[in-house]
């Protein structure tokens, strides 16, 4: 894929799955301002910023590769890869986005499962194998 059809497969896939997704042309910046924003534009190309279910998402588009961040804060990144422009298809932004939706509905369900937790509220499965180890202790 060239660079022009991955920049617009990247901002109709972010469009469509996340809100508040943000551009940044880091090579337009260096070349408006070459001594604030030196070597931002070859490091960073052309960065998509998302903010999803209190995770960071980066996609940045440099001169021959793709690269990918999921990431909690500044540098924890859950998942970091790159592809190059040969290897890119549509179907890795697919996964990259599916990948992303399965963490945050695990970590909503654990969420949820704490605090219920939290409030004495045992699920049925666990109060049932309570009720029946007394029962076998007998």
């Amino acid at each position: 894929m060239t660079f022009e059809e991955i920049d617009k497969l990247v901002e109709t896939e972010t469009d469509i799955h996340f809100h508040g997704t943000e551009r940044r042309d880091y090579r337009e910046l260096e070349a408006n301002d070459p001594v604030m924003f030196k070597g931002y534009g070859d490091r960073n190309g052309l960065m998509y910023l998302m903010e999803h279910g209190g995770y960071y998402i980066d996609i940045n588009i440099l001169k021959d590769s793709v690269k990918f961040k999921y990431r909690d804060g500044w540098d924890e990144g859950l998942i970091r890869t790159e592809f190059s422009f040969d290897d890119f298809t549509p179907q890795h932004i697919d996964m990259f986005i599916d990948l992303i939706n399965e963490h945050v509905s695990i970590i909503s369900e654990w969420c949820f499962r704490v605090e219920k937790f939290s409030k004495n509220n045992l699920p049925k499965e666990y109060i049932r194998a309570g009720k029946l180890n007394e029962i076998t202790k007998i």
